[in-house]
């Protein structure tokens, strides 16, 4: 099988280290569900470069923001998973989709809430375009 390459948002930082927990749990799932289920190649640059870079410094986080977005040009879409909001983080990744013209999908395990959806539309992006998945 051949895997699309895909860039994946989720919600990460937090000066509440339980909620970063939480975050990188959550992602952990969408890593797992866009590999397992969809057959994607997802790369998720809140996984990797918080890893080397201190995401409470805004210069580093700056920088690793940019960094991420240099590898939209090889990816097929940008997939946003919403069941924990939308963050800061996520909305310049839906941003710097929309610039490129990267596809963008947007995907829950859940139904989305109101505050999401109306995000959602005031950033353009159509609440229809939403895929959701069964809680595993």
């Amino acid at each position: 099988m051949s895997h699309s390459l895909v860039i994946l948002e989720s919600p990460y930082g937090s000066p509440d280290p339980a909620i970063v927990a939480a975050n990188v749990g959550y992602l952990q799932r969408c890593i797992r569900h866009s590999v397992l289920t969809c057959g994607e190649s997802p790369y998720a640059s809140h996984q990797m470069l918080t890893a080397a870079l201190d995401d409470c410094s805004p210069e580093e986080r700056e920088v690793g923001i940019k960094a991420g977005f240099a590898w939209r040009s090889t990816a097929a879409k940008t997939v946003v998973y919403l069941d924990r909001g939308l963050s800061r983080g996520m909305v310049f990744g839906i941003q710097d989709a929309l610039k490129v013209g990267c596809p963008i999908e947007l995907r829950s395990f859940a139904p989305v809430t109101h505050e999401v959806s109306t995000r959602l539309e005031i950033l353009g992006l159509p609440i229809t375009r939403i895929v959701e998945w069964p809680e595993d």
